[in-house]
């Protein structure tokens, strides 16, 4: 996988990560922080694969074990991220503390990677600092956050601390623009994936294109043709509900389709995302009334925050009562 677009948009935190490795001095514990739609993932597989070629003696993906990194298969590299209904237990960083000290299965230095490590509670976060405490030889540990003040103090004084820059998704967008991506889907997915291997990754995934399609389809078959919106979602149910990525994606498209609408109501002069779309967004506009349009963006919110979070809901009854109420406002 090519992470060369790393050197670009993170050139603090990779001319550290790099100048560390070719000097030799790399410390064992570092703390990567920044928003969520920061390269903090990208650049720690990078980070591991500097360290291999150079602890290796390789070139950089010469070798099967770069793809071991890139498709997290490698029995050395272990990414520690939380259940969806949970945070990081302790019991889970206890067991990866003990396993640290078993002879590893592959040449080359572990890594044991942190992800929502903000996220722990207080007894996780205290058996973690047992770990960062009583580094062992060739074994590196990355904690991947976004609220830097809800670590330890005692985490955080141990560790090198790397800030991260927000995404520049226009720079992403013309990009991928210059790979020939077609330029409306380009943009509306660039508003709403993290970081350019998400982009890509939509890209090359034929229901998540679909799904584009249906969320401006579903404006149009039923609020212009006097369709029933819920008959159509529920048509198309199977695909929207593939999986917690599927449904998120589906309602931020349509919070964005539903967000040009509201602009539209409050500017003329408007340009929305969905530019195909316009004229039918201006006809759309007139249907609902400016406060319900935000009301309706609240409810979608909420669904993908429900959906997100890992609680019990249901989502199909969420969405059959949004969509009846906005097919019954738009008829009035």
């Amino acid at each position: 996988m090519d992470y060369s677009y790393l050197i670009d948009e993170q050139k603090i935190v990779y001319s550290t990560l790099k100048n560390m490795i070719e000097k030799g001095h790399v410390p064992h514990a570092f703390i990567f922080y920044g928003d969520k739609s920061t390269s903090k993932v990208p650049m720690t597989k990078y980070f591991i694969k500097m360290i291999y070629a150079k602890e290796l003696n390789l070139e950089i993906d010469s070798d099967p074990v770069f793809k071991r990194i890139d498709d997290d298969s490698s029995t050395n590299i272990y990414w520690i991220r939380k259940d969806k209904k949970t945070t990081i237990s302790t019991d889970l960083v206890k067991d990866y503390m003990k396993e640290s000290y078993s002879k590893s299965l592959e040449d080359g230095p572990r890594f044991y990677i942190f992800e929502d490590a903000d996220d722990m509670n207080i007894n996780a976060s205290n058996a973690i600092l047992k770990f960062v405490e009583e580094p062992i030889d060739d074994i590196y540990i990355i904690f991947l956050v976004e609220n830097l003040s809800k670590l330890l103090d005692t985490i955080i004084s141990r560790c090198v601390l790397l800030s991260f820059k927000p995404l520049n998704k226009d720079n992403v967008y013309k990009k991928l623009l210059d790979k020939g991506y077609e330029e409306e889907v380009l943009k509306v997915i660039t508003s709403y994936a993290q970081n350019e291997d998400e982009i890509e990754e939509i890209f090359t995934n034929n229901n998540m294109l679909r799904l584009f399609s249906l969320s401006s389809d579903m404006f149009r078959e039923n609020f212009e043709s006097r369709g029933s919106i819920i008959l159509y979602i529920n048509d198309n149910y199977n695909l929207i509900t593939e999986s917690n990525k599927t449904q998120d994606f589906f309602l931020s498209l349509v919070i964005l389709y539903l967000k040009d609408v509201l602009n539209t109501t409050i500017s003329i002069s408007y340009e929305p995302l969905f530019r195909s779309e316009k004229d039918r967004i201006k006809r759309i506009s007139t249907l609902f009334k400016r406060d319900d349009i935000s009301s309706y963006l609240k409810e979608l919110i909420d669904i993908k925050t429900n959906i997100n979070s890992g609680k019990p809901f249901n989502f199909h009854l969420y969405l059959d009562d949004l969509f009846l109420r906005m097919e019954l406002a738009a008829r009035k």
